[in-house]
């Protein structure tokens, strides 16, 4: 159980970079004018407190295979967040599916 309960550390830590990423990038889209931008990456974020409540592992599989495709559709190719989607898809390889 200890690996697992570093791999959702990390995990853990990844998602609050994303939320505190998109948060800032909120901010600055809705001081901007350009609240549909604002509102589409608070869509995106907007089920990432739950996944961190949850420890589940397959709730992170499926903001991957779900939630980030759909918004990389909308929002374009975000470098700042691919880097941390990678890390958590090769920790998601590491692991199996289990509430930890």
């Amino acid at each position: 159980m200890g690996a697992k309960m570093n791999v959702w550390d990390r995990c853990s830590e990844l998602l609050l970079e994303i939320l505190q990423i998109e948060i800032l990038r909120i901010r600055s889209f809705a001081y901007a004018g350009n609240s549909l931008i604002a509102a589409s990456i608070a869509d995106h974020i907007h089920n990432i407190p739950e996944i961190l409540r949850s420890g589940q592992l397959d709730l992170v599989r499926s903001y991957l295979d779900a939630d980030v495709p759909s918004y990389v559709l909308s929002q374009g190719n975000i470098s700042m967040l691919s880097e941390l989607w990678g890390e958590l898809r090769h920790l998601l390889k590491c692991t199996d599916t289990e509430t930890l």
